[in-house]
């Protein structure tokens, strides 16, 4: 009898939230009346009938109910001795929990079945279970593990001619290294399921992993070639009949690359048909993630108040969905909206909900939804100070700018310097007076820096460039000064952006990377000119706020790029190295030195 894997070859839906977790208890084993299993054969008959209907729950995604019928089955057949239909049984237990979150019951469920098969000498379904075991590790963000054990499934399915398993964990490879950012290492996977489940003809399969391919390529922003395979999915999909959520993740993704690629009519089109299925089928939340992307298609093209209205009926549906995720990205969007429509305080107010339900959620996050969320996050964060100096709320901007680069860092920091649970360790809001209190704990200026993207059109894409730097300098006494620096004359006269800058300034000097290991030989005079560029951007407009005495020290608190500048080495127009003028470190924020202060007293 031969296991199916169910669910490990996923489809992916671009921008749509984790779905809600299930919470459900797993229940006590049901057990069979001994009247119903008087003789060996009669058992075995309803041990099997078990085992089928735990089968057509897994299926219809009845999880709990399953594991009845599959605690039931398995009673029957270790006690008439089974082994081999106890260990399928064990499999099958094990990817009831995998979905319903139980990850350590699921790896002792699967552990224990693969005990059996490597008793039997079963390779074939030794290959499922290692392949099924590296979905929990997956799902548990312990990737090194899921890859291990995926490797080790294909090569047994290979050696078994599994060829069918060897397409699902080809699948689950390509998933895992689209989700670690290894681009082209997906694609490679995802290119060898394809050639197996075309020669399958596994039409459903296949239009599942060309959709899988669509978004690496997508990722790799080469959106002509996603929108080819995301149209030949669709057509395998449409040919299949009966509307699923297959069909509408496809069409969603369509959607998306129209929209990067300026396509507006064709983006619309796709979104609303993805919005119409999922609506259908009673598929809430990706129903929510497809009408927000109407929203974006309208707010590119600068339609603000149209795209607010297709937020607002996003939010309303992830609301009664639960889905938080897709609430925060709606309302950051919502936000951006409202902030370019001149709207300011209603968009402080926006972007204050979106930050407050991310903070909230962040503790519970896996290392993929932390992941998958950060773009979100960072853009919240920046749109949120952007409101607020464009209405001269510069503190309040500065506690933003701070809050931002805090709460990641701080969550691993506390967690090895205390003993106490993170949940118990609050992390400060950032209010000014804390910043102001810091710079007198350490007797120092300090300068905080928040560069700030913003979306460009360019010959219909969509591109994101540094365009502003906000700036602040807090000096000892207190006292705190707001700069900003347009970057927008660096791309048009020089058509470089700061993180190139700061790339080549490196170069330059014979620094490659983030090491301090030199890789040329520098130039003298083209390092000179790149230092005083650097200079004249972050030094200059805060010159006259900084200490005049050399022995004061100066903590610069960098941001993103900003970390690779060597700013000892900054130079001004009088050829001046920044090191003779003033003692300086660096942090990575504000808060990170007052909780190393507070370590340091204690």
């Amino acid at each position: 009898m031969r296991f199916q894997t169910i669910g490990l070859s996923c489809l992916i839906l671009l921008n749509t939230s984790v779905l809600t977790p299930l919470t459900l208890s797993i229940p006590a084993p049901f057990r069979v009346p001994q009247a119903l299993a008087q003789t060996p054969d009669q058992r075995l008959s309803e041990a099997d009938r078990l085992y089928q209907q735990g089968d057509k729950q897994i299926k219809a995604s009845q999880f709990k109910q399953a594991l009845q019928s599959f605690e039931a089955a398995l009673d029957i057949y270790q006690k008439i001795g089974n082994r081999s239909k106890e260990a399928l049984t064990l499999n099958y237990m094990g990817l009831a929990c995998n979905n319903l979150d139980k990850y350590s019951q699921a790896l002792k469920l699967y552990q224990q079945a693969l005990a059996i098969f490597r008793q039997l000498g079963d390779r074939f379904n030794e290959g499922t279970v290692l392949s099924n075991m590296g979905g929990v590790y997956d799902n548990l963000s312990q990737y090194s593990q899921a890859l291990k054990l995926y490797e080790q499934a294909l090569a047994i399915r290979t050696e078994v001619n599994d060829r069918d398993g060897e397409g699902v964990t080809l699948n689950s490879l390509g998933l895992i290294y689209r989700n670690l950012g290894q681009y082209e290492k997906a694609r490679d996977f995802y290119q060898r399921a394809l050639a197996i489940r075309r020669k399958l003809g596994d039409r459903f399969e296949v239009g599942q992993t060309l959709n899988n391919l669509g978004e690496v390529y997508r990722n790799l922003d080469q959106y002509p070639k996603a929108v080819e395979l995301y149209q030949e999915a669709l057509i395998i999909f449409r040919k299949l009949g009966n509307l699923t959520r297959g069909e509408g993740a496809i069409l969603n993704n369509l959607g998306d690359a129209y929209r990067h690629q300026g396509q507006y009519p064709q983006a619309l089109e796709s979104f609303q048909q993805a919005a119409a299925i999922f609506k259908k089928i009673g598929a809430r939340v990706s129903e929510g993630t497809s009408i927000g992307n109407i929203g974006r298609v309208y707010a590119q093209q600068s339609q603000y108040q149209k795209a607010i209205e297709f937020y607002q009926q996003a939010l309303a549906i992830q609301k009664t969905a639960g889905d938080r995720i897709g609430e925060v990205r709606n309302l950051k969007n919502m936000g951006s909206a409202l902030y370019k429509s001149g709207l300011l305080a209603e968009a402080t107010q926006t972007l204050h909900k979106a930050i407050e339900i991310f903070e909230s959620l962040r503790p519970g996050l896996n290392d993929i939804n932390k992941v998958s969320i950060f773009d979100t996050q960072a853009d919240v964060y920046r749109l949120q100070q952007q409101a607020l100096i464009a209405q001269n709320k510069t503190n309040d901007a500065l506690e933003i700018a701070e809050r931002s680069r805090t709460r990641a860092f701080l969550e691993l920091l506390q967690a090895r310097l205390s003993a106490q649970p993170i949940s118990q360790f609050p992390i400060s809001s950032s209010p000014i007076t804390l910043l102001q209190k810091v710079a007198k704990q350490h007797s120092s200026t300090i300068v905080e820096y928040s560069i700030i993207p913003d979306n460009f059109n360019i010959e219909g894409k969509q591109e994101t460039r540094e365009s502003e730097l906000f700036v602040w300098v807090i000096k000892p006494t207190g006292e705190v000064t707001f700069r900003h620096v347009d970057l927008s004359p660096l791309w048009n006269q020089q058509k470089t952006s700061l993180p190139e800058l700061v790339t080549i300034s490196r170069e330059s000097i014979g620094v490659r990377g983030r090491g301090i290991v030199v890789s040329q030989t520098p130039n003298a005079p083209k390092a000179q000119n790149r230092l005083k560029q650097l200079h004249q951007l972050l030094i200059k407009p805060i010159a006259d706020l900084l200490p005049k005495d050399e022995t004061a020290r100066i903590i610069f608190i960098p941001q993103s790029s900003l970390f690779l500048i060597p700013f000892a080495a900054l130079l001004d127009e009088e050829g001046k190295y920044l090191i003779e003028k003033h003692t300086i470190l660096t942090a990575p924020s504000i808060q990170v030195l007052n909780l190393t202060y507070q370590q340091r007293q204690s």
